[in-house]
């Protein structure tokens, strides 16, 4: 992209206008894994900034999520624990 940061707002403004939910997905990246998304707009230009991550210790993974933003929201910051139920078909956190 010639202009991520502008042509990543109007992708956003354009979601907005049409009065969906949408759910992007993004990798971090680089070996510091402090940037959410490639271009390092993303989570600023975003409403809200869910970030999921894998802890491990030996044999054993947790993961955990987070959530880092949500505009015009009092959320609780930090991470918790959740796993995905196979009875009931859902993730739940713990």
């Amino acid at each position: 992209m010639e202009n991520p940061r502008d042509e990543i707002f109007r992708l956003f403004e354009a979601v907005r206008r049409l009065g969906l939910t949408s759910f992007f997905i993004c990798e971090m990246t680089g070996e510091d894994h402090k940037q959410f998304g490639e271009y390092g707009v993303e989570d600023y230009l975003a409403d809200g900034v869910i970030h999921l991550v894998m802890e491990r210790s030996g044999d054993d993974v947790a993961r955990k999520m987070g959530v880092v933003k949500m505009r015009h929201t009092n959320h609780r910051l930090g991470y918790k624990p959740f796993n995905w139920k196979e009875e009931e078909q859902r993730f739940s956190i713990l």
